[in-house]
């Protein structure tokens, strides 16, 4: 989740209000290995959601087929002091799939693809802003691998430098740490290493425009329901 740059142009604008961010592993294990599709709602203290109406996902490789529509009943982020300044929601199941049942693992396989196969998919989130509604919409590709990396014998395989969500400036913004371990698991790392900016770790003399991270709200839904 990090600000990734595209023909020289940022995919996601790390500005100082509310950002929003969808993402998913560009590949998985294999088929059977479940996606975690994760949705980042950023600097929500700052520019609160007065209104989040429902955000949903698409398969939409071929045609459009609902994966996930989840209804958060007007809710609005931001607006009390007690809440956490960015909020995340991860899923590894459906909602409101036309004909699997709710809280089916996200995975390939269920979904009728195979290895070798990209998955292409489209996340929006319908939200009301002061007076107006706006949708946010992001295509994530998701390619199904044919079995763990090819790691030497008793090795263990990672990524030695990343970024999570404590680097967090005008350049840089990294993965919630439950997107971050879930994600590593379903590309088929073994470890990785945080490799976070000091200087942002101590970013807090902005008031309400500081860079710094603090506190988050997680939900992780999955097969046991939402945590």
């Amino acid at each position: 989740a990090r600000v990734a740059v595209a023909g020289g142009h940022p995919r996601y604008e790390n500005t100082f209000m509310k950002d929003f961010v969808m993402d998913a592993p560009w590949r998985v294990s294999n088929a059977s290995t479940p996606i975690p599709l994760t949705i980042i709602l950023k600097d929500c203290d700052t520019d609160d959601v007065r209104e989040l109406h429902w955000i949903r996902c698409w398969d939409v490789t071929s045609g459009e087929v609902m994966l996930w529509d989840h209804d958060f009943g007007d809710e609005t982020i931001g607006n009390d002091a007690s809440e956490s300044n960015f909020w995340t929601y991860i899923t590894t199941v459906t909602e409101g799939h036309p004909s699997l049942p709710n809280g089916t693992l996200l995975t390939p396989a269920n979904l009728g693809y195979s290895a070798g196969d990209d998955i292409n998919l489209k996340v929006s989130i319908y939200y009301k802003d002061d007076w107006f509604n706006y949708t946010e919409t992001r295509y994530l590709r998701v390619r199904v691998g044919h079995g763990p990396y090819p790691w030497p014998a008793d090795w263990y395989g990672g990524d030695v430098h990343y970024h999570t969500m404590y680097t967090n400036n005008i350049a840089e913004f990294g993965a919630p740490m439950p997107a971050v371990a879930m994600t590593a698991e379903a590309l088929g790392l073994h470890w990785l290493t945080a490799t976070d900016h000091s200087c942002d770790l101590d970013e807090t003399g902005d008031g309400s425009f500081s860079y710094a991270t603090t506190h988050w709200e997680y939900t992780i839904q999955d097969q046991n329901g939402s945590s």
